[in-house]
């Protein structure tokens, strides 16, 4: 009896049990489905009974109907005394036979269109204003096609490119005259928005525009269309990814101390790469005002590390764990020195919660806090 039909029996039993009054537990249901299982899953059901936490129904069913798949696809030919010789390969308009990582591919989009309605549309081209193109190693995510809209939008299309998306020596404020149209700068500003998913280059220029949506001044317009311009010159661009083993993430932090002049809040931004591919990444204001350099860099590392740390737990249940501590790394020393100190000083109890975040993460091994120069 297959993983599939082995569940559905035990959830008719449990819903019949249900009925008369006697209940069967989400964990019950997993140790029945553990308990029950052929003997070519015994690794499996070992591993499952030693996840922590404990899986629900859904995760242990999903797990082993994964290795299930897997099991048949590797099962080896008969003997060929026991087969007769099959007929040669077509080689017509038909073409040749799929091979094997094709066959599997095809066996999970048929069991997961027993479980959902979908459609197999083929290899992915287009997805949401999103062109992805393929190499031999790599896959090239870029919204160009998305970008020549929101130039076209902006009337913009034949503008004079700008080699840089902001100005790095002034900061915008709520000051200065009202645009005339304040809702076709919401709606650039938002499409701008959509277009971070594949141009992390523009993340922290948009990030400072956003939060005048609500009454944007002549000045947020002007470095709204310092945005377009440097768009203008870099339609090519986009996010690669390449072909390589998850073996440890790495993260990239900084801030940007005090930076907004009407609040004096800081900015925390972080970089995520998983192997040699940029996975994940943030620009945005932090919530309180920070006490000092080393607050605003501490609370960056710490938004790093919580993004790490979700994306370790989410290869973990893709049955792709790491081995590695993750890597983070940030230009201030002092914020090193914190997350290794276990001595909780009175300077540092506003921070409190960031710190043992951070600390427990590096106890247990699964991070580690490095140095890197700012200018590096």
């Amino acid at each position: 009896m297959s993983i599939r039909d082995y569940c559905r029996r035990l959830e008719s039993m449990a819903a019949s049990l249900g009925e008369f009054g006697d209940p069967i537990g989400d964990r019950q249901m997993v140790l029945a489905l553990l308990r029950g299982h052929n003997g070519k899953f015994r690794h499996m059901v070992s591993n499952l009974k030693m996840h922590r936490p404990f899986p629900t129904f859904a995760e242990a069913r999903t797990h082993l109907q994964l290795e299930e798949i897997d099991l048949d696809a590797a099962l080896p030919s008969p003997p060929a005394a026991m087969v007769a010789t099959p007929p040669p390969r077509p080689t017509g308009p038909t073409g040749p036979q799929p091979s094997r990582p094709a066959g599997l591919l095809r066996q999970i989009i048929a069991a997961l269109q027993q479980e959902f309605s979908m459609t197999d549309m083929g290899q992915l081209h287009h997805f949401l204003r999103v062109s992805v193109t393929r190499g031999a190693d790599t896959l090239f995510l870029s919204q160009w096609q998305y970008t020549l809209d929101i130039l076209e939008r902006a009337g913009m299309s034949a503008c004079k490119p700008s080699s840089t998306p902001v100005d790095s020596h002034s900061k915008l404020s709520g000051d200065g005259p009202p645009v005339d149209d304040p809702t076709h700068y919401r709606s650039l500003a938002s499409a701008l928005q959509y277009l971070t998913f594949t141009r992390l280059d523009i993340a922290f220029a948009v990030q400072q525009i956003c939060p005048y949506i609500h009454d944007p001044k002549e000045p947020h317009l002007a470095a709204l269309k310092r945005i377009l311009r440097y768009l203008q010159g870099t339609l090519s661009h986009g996010l690669t990814l390449h072909r390589s083993p998850p073996e440890e993430l790495v993260v990239y932090s900084d801030a940007d101390w005090a930076g907004c002049p009407d609040t004096q809040r800081s900015t925390s931004g972080y970089a995520v790469f998983l192997g040699d591919n940029l996975v994940s990444w943030s620009s945005k204001h932090q919530p309180t005002v920070s006490h000092s350099s080393a607050e605003a860099e501490y609370r960056a590392v710490a938004n790093g590390v919580a993004e790490a740390s979700w994306l370790r737990q989410l290869l973990d249940e893709l049955c792709h764990p790491l081995h590695r501590a993750t890597l983070v790394y940030c230009d201030n020393i002092s914020v090193v020195y914190l997350s290794n100190n276990p001595v909780q000083h009175q300077r540092t109890k506003h921070i409190e919660i960031d710190l043992h975040f951070v600390r427990d993460r590096v106890a247990l091994g699964q991070v580690r806090i490095l140095h890197v120069l700012t200018t590096s």
